[in-house]
C-alpha cells in the first residue's frame, strides 16, 4: 500500500494534497515559537508541545492557554505583563489607580471596583506617578 503511493500516478496526489498541508503545519509550528517568545512564554516547551501532541491538540492548547501580549513601560522600555499599575523595574505609573488601595481603575469610574473608595478628579481616577 505504501509503495503504491510513490508510483508515478499517485505521486501527483502526494504533491498536491499532502505537501501543502505539511508546509502549513511547519509554518504554524514556527509561528507558535515566535509568538510564545513575544508573549514571554517558554518558546521551546510550547513548540515541542504543539509539535508532538497528536491530532493538533497541542496547537489548540497553545491558542487557548497563551498569555496576553506584553506591554512596555514608557519610561524604561521593560517588557511586562499587562494589567500592572506600576513598572516593576522603575516604579513608573502605567495606569490610573485608586488613591486608597492603589489598584488599577478604568477611566470614568466614580468608585473603585475593589475597595469602594470614591475616586476624585474629572476623569474619576488618579494617574499620578
Amino acid at each position: 500500500m505504501i509503495e503504491d503511493m510513490f508510483q508515478p500516478r499517485h505521486f501527483g496526489i502526494l504533491v498536491v494534497f499532502i505537501l501543502p498541508v505539511l508546509v502549513a503545519y511547519i509554518a504554524l509550528i514556527c509561528y507558535i515559537y515566535q509568538d510564545a517568545g513575544r508573549r514571554g512564554m517558554q518558546q521551546v516547551l510550547w513548540t515541542l508541545l504543539a509539535l508532538f501532541v497528536p491530532s493538533g491538540i497541542g496547537v489548540v492548547l497553545y491558542f487557548i492557554l497563551r498569555q496576553p501580549l506584553l506591554v512596555y513601560c514608557a519610561y524604561c522600555r521593560t517588557a511586562i505583563q499587562p494589567g500592572l499599575a506600576y513598572c516593576p523595574r522603575c516604579g513608573h505609573t502605567l495606569a490610573a489607580t485608586c488613591p486608597q488601595c492603589r489598584r488599577v481603575c478604568q477611566a470614568g469610574w466614580s468608585h473603585c471596583g475593589w475597595c469602594g473608595a470614591a475616586l476624585g478628579g474629572s476623569t474619576g481616577v488618579s494617574a499620578s506617578g
